[in-house]
């Protein structure tokens, strides 16, 4: 059978769509648009996406973003060890008044630090950014400056982040303690364990890169403690300096800390300090201290926890 074209005008019309390429007669470009505007249903992106050709803005921007920064061992702390926590670790030594039945003429030094292991940092957020630190310390008491009365060790694993003025640490802290030899020898002491396994977890705000105010819980997985206390203790606090270098004129600061731990029914425990700060900035143990330091509550120490202590001290210490 024959088909004319003249009588079937829309057979005719279909014939020339196909011959063409299946495009019709196409609009005029918008201003400032590409020159021609591809058929329908086409581009590198169809069907998923439409064609970067006819629209300029649909380009993957993935490529634009920045990856994070990646540094090992960097030489400074997201979470600067508190200052008047005399737990945190630091070198340092204090002496003071703190007569007792156990000690005269007392003497407490600390050996020990804080180090950066790795962190990652927003390349597109300067402010964002999340360390892992690893620390160990000595808490040694002394009397007479030759006569060991107490030891504590403690070492942990936190991973500190900083969020703008908020700063912040979650990790494990373990804390073992040893009675000392000529107190242990002297028998006016019996040896007794003290240990612990904990998750702890901080939090802190900076104001105008000077005062940061601080809480911190932390929760014993294992305890080894007389009386079997509660698995929970806190402190919170607040310390005052300017975290940039101070060359050679340093610089005042001030800190504060109350401590509340189970295993005295949560009795406070407060740490006033004042003093001279001489400091370079994003340099590891790069802050030198000078201060008096008033203490009140029980002792620090695991072998004397049950010891009411109130002295008032001069330290020095090598901390950050």
């Amino acid at each position: 059978m024959r088909v004319g074209f003249r009588r079937y005008p829309v057979l005719a019309l279909l014939a020339c769509v196909v011959v063409s390429g299946g495009g019709l007669a196409q609009p005029a470009p918008p201003a400032g648009g590409p020159a021609f505007l591809p058929p329908p249903g086409t581009g590198p992106n169809f069907p998923f996406a439409p064609s970067a050709e006819v629209w300029p803005h649909a380009q993957d921007d993935t490529a634009l973003v920045e990856p994070p920064r990646v540094e090992f061992f960097p030489t400074s702390l997201l979470w600067e060890p508190k200052l008047a926590d005399r737990r945190d670790p630091r070198l340092s030594v204090v002496f003071h008044d703190a007569n007792s039945f156990f000690s005269d003429r007392t003497a407490d030094p600390s050996l020990g630090l804080t180090a950066g292991v790795v962190r990652v940092q927003s390349a597109e957020f300067p402010d964002l950014a999340v360390q892992v630190d690893l620390f160990g310390v000595a808490h040694l008491r002394f009397s007479r400056f030759d006569e060991s009365i107490a030891q504590d060790y403690r070492a942990g694993v936190p991973v500190t982040f900083r969020v703008g003025n908020v700063v912040g640490k979650v990790g494990y802290e373990h804390t073992s303690t040893q009675l000392g030899d000529e107190l242990n020898e002297s028998g006016r002491r019996v040896r007794r364990t003290f240990e612990r396994d904990e998750i702890v977890a901080g939090l802190g705000y900076l104001w105008r890169n000077q005062l940061r105010a601080y809480g911190q819980a932390a929760y014993a997985l294992y305890r080894n403690i007389p009386g079997d206390p509660d698995r929970w203790r806190y402190d919170t606090g607040f310390d005052w300096y300017k975290r940039e270098t101070t060359g050679l004129r340093g610089q005042p600061f001030a800190a504060v800390n109350a401590a509340f731990d189970p295993a005295v029914n949560y009795q406070v425990t407060m740490n006033y300090q004042v003093g001279w700060m001489w400091r370079v900035a994003d340099r590891r143990l790069s802050q030198f201290r000078v201060y008096a330091e008033f203490y009140d509550g029980r002792s620090m120490y695991g072998q004397l926890f049950d010891l009411r202590e109130r002295y008032v001290g001069f330290g020095v210490s090598l901390d950050y």
